[in-house]
């Protein structure tokens, strides 16, 4: 049976067919970003490892930090809003000052993150810059207007399609390429403190 992973590849050194966000590009852009604006301390919020995205993307962005002598601190949270906003919540409890920056991994993640922020009343990008994953249409209507990464998912979709329509039929397609990463987008609006 034709199998295709889409958006997150299986565990593990298997080769199955996959189509996924070059994660680990996505976030060189977010941490070359970051170091442009002179950012030297970064917050990485994340979902656990057993999704198979988190790797990549904390590799990109540990190695971003590590080029422009920024520190990285990665706190794991579970991948809902609620959990998100408590974990960020305990994180600024134990600090005696804020991060440049918080890196939210996902869209749950930034909404508990938003949350949190929201209550303590920490103001974007004035006191705490913020970059998130994951492109969505209210992005742009939040004051300020989010950062965010643009996956590309019509185009991981759309290749996804073309990968499982090309394993059911190979006859004349040639080699198929069965590992594809697509690249991101940063979109830069007013959240990492770009004024625009």
């Amino acid at each position: 049976i034709p199998v295709v992973f889409v958006d997150s590849p299986p565990r593990g050194e298997h080769n199955f067919p996959s189509v996924t966000t070059d994660n680990y590009q996505a976030s060189l852009l977010v941490g070359n970003h970051l170091a442009q604006h002179g950012y030297k301390s970064w917050l990485l919020l994340i979902y656990p490892d057993r999704w198979t995205t988190r790797f990549e993307r904390e590799r990109g962005i540990r190695e971003a930090a590590e080029r422009c002598g920024a520190t990285l601190e990665v706190v794991e949270t579970e991948n809902d809003a609620q959990s998100a906003a408590d974990t960020l919540s305990r994180y600024l409890d134990r600090q005696t000052s804020l991060p440049d920056a918080l890196i939210a991994g996902n869209n749950p993640i930034l909404l508990g993150s938003l949350k949190q922020l929201q209550q303590r009343q920490i103001a974007i990008p004035d006191d705490m810059a913020l970059i998130a994953y994951d492109e969505f249409d209210w992005a742009p209507l939040l004051n300020p207007p989010l950062t965010v990464l643009n996956e590309n998912s019509e185009e991981i979709g759309r290749q996804s399609a073309e990968m499982l329509i090309q394993l059911i039929n190979p006859e004349g397609k040639g080699e198929i390429n069965t590992q594809r990463k697509v690249p991101a987008e940063l979109v830069i609006r007013q959240s990492c403190g770009c004024r625009k």
